[in-house]
C-alpha cells in the first residue's frame, strides 16, 4: 500500500494525539509542514480555525469535547463551527456524544469510537474483581462535572468510597504541600521531581486509584454550562473499566449505551445507590469484571479507532 502524505496540525491536544500517532503512521507518511499537495488533519477544538486556513489537498478535522469550546450549548460557537466545517473541511470526525448532536446538520459529520491509552493500562495487568465492596469517582472540580451527584450515590450505597483527587480545598492543599515537600527533599540529594498543579495528580497515580477499588461511578446531569462540556463517557470511566472495575454510568444526553458491560443508573441518587446494591447481590462479579476489561480494551483500542477514520479519509484522498 502506498502511504499518502499527511500533515497533522495539533495544538494543546498533543497528549491525546500521543497514543494514536503510531497508528496514523501505519497509513500515512507524516510530514512536518502543510502543503497544497498534502492532506491535512486538524486535531482538536483549539485548531479548528487555524487548520481551516492552512494549505491542503484535502482537509480533515477531529473534534472532541473540551478546551473551553462548547458548540452544544453555545449556538454562536455552533454556527461558527458549522460554517468552517462545511466551507473548509472534507470531513469532521467526532465521538458519539454532545458533538454528534451539535454538528448533526452537517453532511461532513462522521462518528468514530473513543480511544484511550490502552498500552499504558496494559503495563499492569487487569485486576479482575471478585467482590463489589468499594467505589470510586474520578473527576476534576470544574463547572460541567457534577461530581457531587456521584459522591452522593456512593455515600448512599453505604459502601467504602472515594472521590479522587480529593475535591475539597483542605485535602487538595494537603496533597499539594506533601508533593512540594517530597520535591524539596529529593532536591537535597540531587533528584528533580516535577510537581503537578494543585488539584492534579499523575496519570500513574490515577490508574493505581482505579485498581484500588471494585467499582467506578459516574452519574451526572447536563448542567448546560455555556463554555464547559463533557463527553458521553469520561476517559476516567473508560480507563477504570479497562482495569476490570465494574462501571456505573448515566446516559446524560439520552444517546444510548455503547457498551454491553457498563451499567446504566438513574439520575436520582437514592435509586442509583439501590441499583448498585441490587447488582452487588445478584451479579457474577468476577465474570463481569473480566467481560468489562475485555470489552473496553477492545472497543477503546486506538488502532481500531484510527482505522475507522483512516478508511473514510482514504476514500476522500483517492477521489482527488
Amino acid at each position: 500500500m502506498i502511504r499518502p502524505p499527511l500533515h497533522i496540525h495539533v495544538g494543546a491536544a498533543r497528549h491525546f494525539l500521543g497514543w494514536e500517532l503510531e497508528h496514523f503512521e501505519q497509513y500515512f507518511i507524516l510530514v512536518d509542514q502543510p502543503d497544497p499537495g498534502v492532506s491535512l488533519l486538524a486535531f482538536g477544538p483549539d485548531v479548528i480555525r487555524s487548520g481551516s486556513e492552512l494549505p491542503a489537498s484535502s482537509r480533515f478535522l477531529i473534534q472532541f469535547p473540551g478546551f473551553g469550546h462548547n458548540p452544544l450549548h453555545d449556538l454562536a460557537v455552533r454556527d461558527a463551527d458549522l460554517q468552517l466545517i462545511n466551507d473548509r473541511y472534507d470531513l469532521v470526525f467526532v465521538n458519539p456524544g454532545p458533538l454528534e448532536v451539535a454538528y448533526s446538520t452537517s453532511d461532513r459529520l462522521r462518528i468514530f469510537p473513543v480511544s484511550i491509552n490502552v498500552r499504558l493500562l496494559e503495563q499492569t495487568p487487569a485486576r479482575y474483581r471478585s467482590t463489589l465492596d468499594s467505589l470510586v469517582h474520578v473527576s476534576s472540580r470544574t463547572a460541567q462535572k457534577d461530581w457531587q451527584r456521584s459522591a452522593s450515590i456512593m455515600k448512599k450505597s453505604g459502601l467504602h468510597h472515594e472521590v479522587y483527587p480529593p475535591l475539597d480545598d483542605e485535602l487538595r492543599l494537603q496533597m499539594g504541600l506533601r508533593a512540594h515537600r517530597r520535591a524539596a527533599l529529593a532536591a537535597k540529594v540531587g533528584i528533580r521531581l516535577s510537581v503537578m498543579p494543585l488539584g492534579y495528580v499523575s496519570h500513574a497515580e490515577t490508574i493505581k486509584t482505579y485498581r484500588r477499588h471494585d467499582g467506578f461511578v459516574h452519574v451526572a446531569r447536563d448542567v448546560r454550562h455555556q463554555t464547559m462540556i463533557d463527553g458521553k463517557y469520561t476517559a476516567a470511566l473508560m480507563e477504570a473499566a479497562a482495569t476490570g472495575a465494574i462501571t456505573f454510568w448515566h446516559d446524560t444526553l439520552s444517546l444510548g449505551n455503547d457498551f454491553e458491560t457498563v451499567f446504566d443508573l438513574p439520575e436520582d441518587t437514592r435509586a442509583a445507590a439501590d441499583r448498585i446494591l441490587e447488582l452487588r447481590d445478584t451479579l457474577d462479579i468476577k465474570q463481569h469484571s473480566i467481560d468489562t476489561a475485555t470489552e473496553m480494551r477492545a472497543k477503546a483500542d486506538p488502532g481500531r479507532s484510527v482505522r475507522v477514520r483512516v478508511d473514510q479519509m482514504m476514500e476522500v484522498i483517492d477521489s482527488r
